[in-house]
């Protein structure tokens, strides 16, 4: 007590007071509070629940999960009334404090609002959100029913199906190739490409294609004859190389994840390969109702493993919901 009284003493002390309580609401036991040092609750939220006592815990009716009645939550939207003795403080329904709008995020007709694959089945029941189903992370087996073929799919944010490198690419050459539909194809074009210290040179790089149709035209991204794929492999290799046109960066397939290098990488760990800064995830929605088609409608393709077939299946309905306004634009 004297060296609290000394502190207190002083033009400075040194550190803010607080004051405590302790209230004993029954024989030994005991609730503590405190004032706050600084009193911020504006736009915070509080949340009232409701049971009934039997419900309590410890209680003959205690269970998990807690049977309570619907929660009702309201947001600290102002401070009312405020003297030496009390504050009090107005609450608002979240539907009534201004600038704020439920849900938060933009709703674009036509542009998906789901969050890709967090309501897909590997995902708990209590995590799950939104409603798109596709595969979690793994990619999404697809099945023939003509064929029994099944395998994963994989995509990228431009709706380019992204193929294992092990399937057989034929190499197209112009004015002598004559290509069948649903078939794989490659050129070869010299781009500018990343070298591990960061500088740019050119060099030869694959172009992946598969044919739309039976055709001799030379692939290109402006024939709708074809369609350009991507590929991914499966074991590490000794470099990954990035490119000026992103679009290019090569993919890898570690457990069941497909990732996509940002920086030309030589001899890299298992371990580096993650969200950061050398690698992103590689499966990504292009967020647009044909990104969601070629997901869903996708099926194997009937004579190449692992590859996609050209065909889909229009009789498997999209995800509910996830197209505001789509009734309106057709």
């Amino acid at each position: 007590m004297t060296q609290i009284n000394k502190e207190l003493q002083k033009q400075d002390p040194g550190s803010a007071l607080v004051e405590l309580y302790v209230l004993e609401y029954t024989s030994n036991t005991f609730a503590y509070f405190f004032a706050g040092l600084v009193e911020d609750l504006i736009g915070q939220r509080i949340t009232k629940r409701s049971t009934l006592v039997k419900y309590l815990v410890g209680e003959a009716g205690d269970a998990t999960p807690p049977l309570e009645f619907p929660k009702q939550t309201y947001v600290i939207d102002r401070i009312k009334e405020r003297n030496i003795i009390s504050i009090t403080f107005e609450l608002a329904s979240p539907f009534d404090v201004a600038g704020i709008t439920l849900p938060r995020r933009n709703i674009i007709g036509g542009s998906c609002p789901f969050r890709y694959r967090e309501a897909a089945g590997s995902v708990s029941a209590a995590n799950r959100c939104g409603g798109c189903n596709w595969g979690q992370k793994t990619g999404f087996s697809v099945t023939s029913a003509q064929t029994s073929e099944s395998n994963s799919v994989y995509m990228n944010r431009y709706d380019e199906y992204i193929v294992p490198s092990s399937i057989s690419f034929t190499t197209f050459t112009a004015g002598s190739t004559s290509a069948t539909k649903g078939n794989y194809y490659l050129t070869i074009s010299n781009v500018p490409r990343l070298n591990t210290n960061g500088t740019i040179s050119n060099a030869n790089a694959n172009n992946y294609w598969q044919a739309v149709v039976n055709t001799s035209a030379t692939p290109s991204d402006t024939s709708t004859s074809w369609k350009r794929v991507r590929v991914f492999g499966t074991t590490l290799s000794s470099t990954y190389y990035a490119y000026s046109d992103t679009k290019r960066n090569e993919y890898i397939l570690r457990q069941g994840n497909l990732w996509q290098a940002l920086k030309t990488r030589s001899n890299p760990s298992v371990s580096e390969i993650k969200e950061g800064v050398n690698w992103t995830e590689g499966d990504i929605c292009g967020k647009k109702i044909k990104s969601c088609r070629l997901r869903f409608h996708s099926l194997p393709h009937p004579t190449v493993s692992n590859g996609v077939a050209i065909e889909t299946d229009k009789k498997v309905i999209l995800p509910f919901g996830g197209f505001p306004n789509v009734r309106q634009k057709r």
